[in-house]
């Protein structure tokens, strides 16, 4: 009888998820393809099991490949009030849009949830979907929302903006913790965490196998898709559907001219993978309505990208880029390549770090050795700076074999050293931190991208792994 009733109650919940997805396809369909990437597993052990009940997981949560809830959840919330089902379906679906379940790895996680739900909230009133199912206690959220930007002097309530104002200020941190039930749709249990055999046990509790995908890989390739969508939409009618207006194409400019600047150092090359972007639905389609089993177009089996096996980063440890502001640099680009597609699975990575001479040099050939490297970091050197002894021991590098395809070097520095004469043999890029001091000028054989000083610096993992 038991199990005739979860199976009734299942069936109820999904014929309900499935209303709400449809419901949200049809009025704003540039949703569609992430909206119908998100399957539902109904959670059974829920209430029954100590561990899982000690976490309180009787709510909605995602990893980016489904979404995880208890059916009784849906069932009883769409009952008692079927505009919260739905917000709270686009609150999962922002939440992965803006990629926050998988930006980072390492953080203060009471402050990143925050930050997040208060991101996400901001920008469903933005777009006005959350004026289409309006909740009681919308003039309240509107308040703390206001609230908070006004805090943080982050106007547009960006999830980032807001995290890095939240770790400078416990007190602040505490007071928008007392009211942010009035923001809380979903449970973040499934996102990265440090712990990550917390992460394996739910997973695998739910029936998935995500430690196997890297669904922030493909989010980041859903938001385009949504963004060139909407963007197609907008040119034909105006605002577009229902007046919604995501900007996803520009969320965090820092990252994005780091992503488009490790791009141009990646060479394009063939991967096993199914094509979905050549894909034809059309005759696929056809050919299993006209013979029942027999599709007339499979998906190409492989697909270009561009990619990077060998790589080098230096780091210069000269007296203004030490401690916070070098971990913190690490521990972004580990964030950029787990959640990017430009770095093959197993890589040749070396990083040096490096003041007037090269100090060390430290392989890495998987994100798993790049995430350790990142954690237990020692800061060597502190005098000055003379980026010739990094270029000569590259060159070295490739002679050598150690390198056979080095795609280029990348340099972590304040900028205030003395360059080499004549261009290296392998592409280079300075990434800078802006501060004080002006940007100098670089040679016209290398690129650079110029990062903020104070939000690398908060990035420090030793500064914002620390509890609330």
């Amino acid at each position: 009888m038991e199990e005739d009733r979860e199976q009734r109650e299942e069936k109820l919940a999904s014929e309900i998820l499935a209303f709400v997805r449809d419901s949200v396809a049809a009025q704003h369909p540039y949703l569609n393809r992430a909206l119908f990437r998100m399957p539902v597993v109904f959670r059974r052990d829920t209430r029954s099991d100590k561990a899982l009940q000690k976490e309180n997981t009787f709510g909605p949560a995602t990893e980016g490949k489904q979404i995880v809830l208890p059916a009784a959840w849906a069932v009883e919330t769409f009952a008692g009030n079927e505009n919260l089902v739905f917000r709270t379906y686009l609150h999962l679906l922002f939440h992965c849009l803006y990629l926050h379940p998988f930006q980072y790895s390492m953080l203060n996680l009471h402050a990143w949830d925050l930050a997040a739900d208060l991101a996400v909230e901001r920008r469903l009133f933005e777009n006005g979907l959350a004026q289409e199912w309006p909740l009681v206690s919308d003039e309240e959220e509107k308040e703390l929302l206001e609230q908070a930007a006004s805090d943080t002097q982050a106007g547009d309530l960006q999830a980032e903006k807001v995290y890095h104002a939240l770790v400078r200020d416990d007190r602040l941190t505490e007071l928008l913790l007392a009211q942010s039930a009035l923001i809380r749709r979903d449970l973040h249990y499934l996102w990265l965490s440090e712990d990550k055999n917390v992460r394996i046990r739910y997973t695998n509790k739910a029936g998935m196998q995500s430690e196997n995908m890297d669904p922030g890989k493909q989010w980041n390739e859903v938001r385009s898709s949504v963004a060139m969508l909407q963007d197609a939409a907008k040119s034909r009618h105006g605002k577009g559907s229902g007046n919604a207006q995501f900007h996803l194409r520009n969320l965090y400019p820092d990252d994005r001219q780091y992503r488009d600047l490790l791009d141009r150092f990646a060479r394009v090359t063939e991967e096993v993978h199914v094509n979905m972007d050549e894909f034809d639905y059309i005759y696929y389609t056809y050919g299993m309505s006209l013979y029942g089993n027999i599709p007339l177009i499979e998906p190409l089996e492989y697909r270009e990208a561009r990619k990077i096996r060998d790589f080098c980063i230096a780091i210069d440890t000269s007296g203004s880029c030490q401690g916070s502001v070098v971990r913190g640099f690490l521990h972004r680009t580990y964030s950029i390549i787990r959640n990017s597609d430009v770095f093959f699975r197993r890589m040749n990575l070396h990083i040096l770090q490096c003041d007037c001479e090269v100090l060390s040099d430290r392989k890495i050939t998987s994100l798993e050795e790049l995430d350790d490297y990142c954690r237990d970091i020692e800061i060597k050197g502190a005098g000055g700076t003379d980026f010739r002894p990094v270029f000569d021991y590259v060159e070295d590098l490739k002679r050598t074999g150690e390198f056979t395809d080095l795609r280029g070097l990348l340099y972590f520095t304040d900028g205030i050293g003395t360059y080499p004469e004549k261009a290296p043999s392998f592409q280079t890029g300075f990434v800078f931190l802006k501060g004080k001091q002006e940007i100098p000028e670089i040679p016209a054989w290398a690129c650079r991208i110029v990062l903020d000083r104070d939000t690398v610096r908060q990035d420090d993992p030793r500064k914002t792994n620390q509890e609330i």
